[in-house]
């Protein structure tokens, strides 16, 4: 199988089947069979325990591990080996990490496949990202539980373009930040498809993990997905307050960066490639991005369409 990420050809390759990644690469468009890839992820069974050296860093169930000079990623059954240079994946898959599928490719090829994008220019945050009227970018940031994909579901719902509920790419192209997309299946709780009757018919497999919902955009939304966008003219940071009206607030400059460094994956680790160029990408794109904080009321629930509208004339003031 061969995929295209934002301009970076993927090859997989190895014994077993790539269908393996479909849930984490199958939304990107194929790739060209005649282009070298740029990256390849080999595919194969796990033979003996992961290997194992000096730790790096942990991120749920996965364990990093730096091993004679390469990144070692293990979650305790199958391993991911990403030697230095950006260029292979070996994904070493054991039958038990397949119990949950979710888990598997969303965490522990997840983290394999966004250390290694590093060297490519392309850095993974932790956001939504819509468009609204005017083609604008609007990054939506938060950790689990903040809202985040709840407030970007209520945003798309009002007819804005997405490019993510939960994860997109931050790169530069012609030296300027651009916000590219991660297509992939939205994950909706049970609260907030209670919001959003519409979309209940829409839903599909339910994850053990988490137990949310899987949504696919492409279907509940057509016409709506866009790959690209420029600067983000501003990053909403949404958190739940448990009050009757969502309210809005405008954030200094440097809280709303430091908030923004907060959703980007593995800044701060060591071992990690290209932390100062995504330190410097971070800062070009949060500046003239108006930062603002949104403290979700259960309106966002009862009524979306009311607290869309307030947060849209925030955005517009």
């Amino acid at each position: 199988m061969r995929r295209s990420l934002h301009g970076v050809e993927v090859a997989l390759t190895g014994p077993l089947p790539a269908a393996l990644l479909d849930g984490l690469l199958g939304g990107f468009p194929p790739g060209d069979p005649a282009t070298p890839p740029h990256l390849t992820i080999d595919l194969s069974t796990a033979a003996g325990p992961p290997p194992r050296g000096r730790p790096i860093f942990f991120h749920g169930p996965v364990q990093a591990f730096e091993v004679e000079g390469s990144v070692v990623l293990s979650d305790g059954a199958s391993w991911a080996r990403l030697p230095p240079g950006g260029a292979r994946i070996e994904l070493a898959v054991h039958p038990a990490s397949l119990a949950d599928r979710q888990v598997f490719e969303h965490v522990l090829a997840l983290v394999a496949l966004v250390v290694t994008l590093r060297g490519h220019g392309l850095f993974h945050l932790h956001a939504a990202a819509v468009l609204d009227g005017d083609g604008r970018a609007v990054l939506v940031a938060g950790q689990s539980g903040s809202g985040k994909s709840t407030l970007a579901l209520a945003l798309i719902e009002h007819g804005l373009h997405y490019l993510g509920d939960d994860a997109v790419f931050l790169s530069r192209r012609r030296g300027e930040p651009v916000v590219l997309s991660f297509p992939r299946l939205f994950h909706v709780s049970e609260a907030t498809a209670g919001a959003f009757p519409r979309l209940r018919p829409l839903l599909g497999e339910r994850y053990a993990a988490g137990g949310k919902w899987t949504l696919d955009p492409r279907r509940a939304f057509p016409g709506q997905e866009r790959p690209e966008a420029g600067a983000p003219s501003a990053v909403l940071f949404p958190e739940v307050s448990g009050e009757a009206r969502t309210s809005v607030e405008r954030l200094p400059p440097a809280e709303a960066l430091g908030a923004l460094m907060e959703s980007s994956a593995h800044l701060a680790v060591e071992a990690m490639p290209a932390v100062g160029p995504q330190l410097e990408l971070l800062a070009a794109a949060a500046d003239g991005a108006r930062g603002l904080r949104v403290r979700l009321g259960r309106d966002l629930l009862e009524r979306p369409g009311r607290s869309v509208g307030c947060i849209l004339a925030a955005l517009d003031g």
